[in-house]
């Protein structure tokens, strides 16, 4: 029964850490193909986009690679994300106050429709 163990126990490790990958992978993003990188990391505190046709544009947490925040864009809109005040504003108006990690790095991208 050991031998038994061994044979499938072995190869079944090796198969789970084939798939795990390399733990200092980057996380693909979890937004469209073709999406448009506009800025941030740990050090921009202020990361804004006017939007020059249709489109949506993602707030990505980049150690998640998942959108924590999303908003449909048209053309001249202005989407701001204040990193340092924890707050994103939309042509001038606040439409999120806290939520995001001051720990985290966050990456603003924008889909065109």
């Amino acid at each position: 029964m050991t031998a038994l163990r061994q044979l499938v126990f072995v190869p079944l490790c090796v198969l789970l850490a084939l798939s795990a990958g390399c733990g200092g992978k980057a996380v693909q993003p979890a937004i469209p193909s073709g999406a448009e990188l506009i800025g941030g990391t740990s050090r921009q505190k202020i990361i804004g986009y006017i939007a020059t046709e249709p489109g949506t544009a993602y707030i990505v947490d980049v150690q998640t690679g998942k959108p924590v925040f999303t908003a449909t864009l048209q053309v001249r809109d202005q989407l701001v994300f204040h990193f340092a005040k924890d707050m994103v504003f939309y042509n001038g108006e606040l439409i999120r106050n806290g939520g995001f990690d001051p720990q985290r790095t966050y990456r603003l991208y924008f889909v065109k429709s």
